[in-house]
């Protein structure tokens, strides 16, 4: 018996330890893709309140890498298949205060409509990619308004943009 509490342990240990580096990854993307994201907005910002033109050579560069920033965090979610939104499967990373599955204490016997565990014992989960998908989006419309369209065409790609990310976060 105590060599199988001590697998026990060790399996445990194991997978705490998984689930820590996966949290430390998953957070230094997510902070690394905000940090395109509001760095895109300063630029966004300063070149409102300078009153500058899209052709002066300096913001030139400075917009198409604001541009670049603001879509490549915006399309890390939305282009990449479910990447960012699956976690693995472990009650430790969703109890925080306890254990989930008990009847009396816990929230999993009573709410059975949870994501299924995929073949790689990962779960679908929207609370850690969602709220950085949102402040990105915002971030981008920011950039493409500060920005402005030159042209009809270029309104109408950015009107399709805007569509496309309203029709991904539609149910």
């Amino acid at each position: 018996m105590e060599q199988l509490q001590q697998i026990h342990e060790t399996l445990s240990r194991i997978e705490d330890f998984n689930l820590g580096a996966w949290e430390s990854l998953r957070k230094d993307n997510l902070v690394y893709l905000m940090a395109h994201s509001t760095t895109s907005i300063q630029t966004a910002h300063a070149f409102v309140a300078t009153h500058a033109s899209r052709n002066d050579p300096v913001w030139a560069d400075k917009i198409a890498l604001a541009d670049r920033d603001s879509r490549l965090a915006v399309n890390t979610f939305i282009s990449t298949g479910d990447g960012y939104w699956l976690r693995p499967y472990s009650l430790a990373a969703i109890s925080q205060s306890g254990d989930p599955t008990s009847y009396d204490r816990g929230w999993m016997p009573h709410i059975p409509d949870r994501a299924e565990r995929l073949p790689l014992n990962q779960v679908w989960d929207y609370r850690w990619a969602q709220p950085v998908l949102l402040y990105a989006i915002i971030a981008r419309l920011i950039v493409l308004k500060s920005f402005g369209a030159q042209s009809p065409e270029e309104y109408a790609l950015n009107c399709q943009e805007i569509s496309s990310y309203a029709e991904y976060l539609r149910p």
